[in-house]
């Protein structure tokens, strides 16, 4: 399923390159718990 998903997103043509990082990575973000101020911190690179 997780393959399924990932390759859903990685195929969809209208989503921008950053916006596919995006969803991986608020996903992932969300999965382990990540606080709004760590997510603040990776993306501001």
């Amino acid at each position: 399923m997780i393959d399924a998903g990932i390759e859903t997103i990685q195929s969809a043509d209208f989503l921008t390159l950053e916006q596919k990082a995006a969803i991986f990575y608020n996903n992932a973000a969300t999965f382990l718990g990540l606080s709004e101020q760590s997510n603040k911190k990776h993306w501001s690179n």
